[in-house]
């Protein structure tokens, strides 16, 4: 991959599966994985995006699916979504794939 949005983004399995942090902006997941995440919503991060669907913090290790798009809980706190695993279930047509 050229250029990530974010220096802690590790591309796994490029234009499916990606590692990242949950201040991750869900505009930037869209566009490294060509998916189509509601970005109208309370939320800016992907974190925001999890915790919005589960109605509370997930626990490490808990799987999240939104629209297609599965979300692994790699790191948090009681708190806050640190780092999570992001896989395109469809697939997908990312920019500059």
């Amino acid at each position: 991959v050229a250029e990530s949005p974010d220096e802690d983004v590790r591309i796994v399995e490029a234009g499916r599966v990606v590692e990242i942090p949950g201040r991750t902006d869900v505009a930037d997941v869209n566009e490294l994985l060509g998916t189509k995440l509601s970005e109208d919503g309370d939320w800016e991060t992907v974190a925001g995006l999890v915790i919005a669907s589960c109605n509370r913090i997930p626990l490490v290790g808990e799987t999240v699916v939104v629209d297609d798009v599965e979300f692994r809980v790699l790191d948090a706190d009681e708190r806050r979504v640190q780092r999570l695993r992001v896989t395109a279930l469809a697939p997908q047509h990312a920019e500059g794939a």
